[in-house]
């Protein structure tokens, strides 16, 4: 069990464990998140030739959003392949995996040395990568643990994001449930689909209480990019929702998140950059 409770040390970050205060660090970042990168070809299992000529030195993090090939742990020859483009042990890259990704959930633990669940702090803010395959999506008991553990003794980061492939918190917000259509896995009961789950209901509080102590929230993921490449929404309360994925089409519209930090704040600000139409800076 502890394992799905991790809370690493990434180098140049501190450990979050029950008692544990965190730094600020004042120091600019650079942040990418893409998702749904394959392209519908079982037989080669690729992603999207634009994806493999990213160029990720620029980048402080990298957090992959699931579904990066189309049965991305059907075998650990893909994850080599995986791994050429991403270097999935570098201690910038997170992985929170996808419906695509989990015929060998273990493949991913083995290539990355990382757990499937677990925080980290880096840059000024607490980031958090949950498996959204495991439990059925439902936010299992060790996953509220772990966002609990992260919250209660949080001190004095300037911004919490949470990492997941489905876009969880679509459900059970009167706002945002109806705008399921947006996700490739709506609402409903295949293994593919957003199921009932207690993102809102029990993790959205933790995170609320979080905004009210001047902190900045994020939710980010993945499961995007068929009906639309980009979701973007700020809830009343003050949580940021964003979403982007690529189409499996290699459309000229293909978008990935880059989130920004600057020196004088604790807050990350982001944008959704088109891979056709800025090659200086992501391609």
């Amino acid at each position: 069990m502890l394992d799905k409770l991790c809370l690493i040390l990434i180098t140049t970050s501190i450990i979050l464990g029950c008692n544990s205060a965190v730094r600020i660090d004042n120091n600019s970042g650079k942040y990418l998140f893409i998702a749904h990168t394959y392209i519908t070809d079982t037989f080669r299992q690729r992603m999207d030739p634009r994806v493999e000529r990213l160029r990720l030195d620029s980048f402080d993090l990298v957090f992959l959003g699931g579904d990066i090939t189309e049965l991305t742990t059907i075998d650990t020859q893909t994850l080599y392949y995986v791994d050429s483009v991403f270097d999935l042990q570098n201690e910038k890259t997170h992985w929170a995996i996808g419906n695509h990704d989990n015929s060998n959930p273990d493949y991913i633990k083995k290539f990355t040395k990382k757990p499937l669940n677990y925080a980290f702090y880096k840059l000024g803010g607490v980031f958090i990568v949950l498996n959204s395959e495991e439990g059925g999506g439902r936010i299992t008991d060790n996953q509220l643990q772990l966002v609990n553990n992260v919250c209660d003794t949080l001190r004095e980061s300037g911004y919490i994001v949470i990492v997941t492939h489905k876009l969880l918190w679509l459900y059970g917000d009167s706002v945002l449930s109806p705008l399921d259509s947006l996700a490739n896995g709506q609402i409903g009961g295949e293994s593919w689909e957003i199921h009932a789950n207690r993102f809102q209901s029990d993790i959205v509080p933790k995170l609320e209480s979080q905004i009210k102590t001047h902190k900045q929230v994020i939710c980010i993921a993945g499961d995007i990019g068929i009906n639309t490449n980009r979701f973007e929404f700020r809830s009343a309360s003050g949580i940021n929702y964003l979403a982007s994925g690529l189409s499996r089409k290699i459309d000229s519209a293909d978008n990935v998140l880059i989130l920004n930090k600057n020196n004088t704040a604790d807050t990350l600000w982001w944008s959704f950059t088109h891979l056709d139409e800025d090659r200086k800076s992501v391609v």
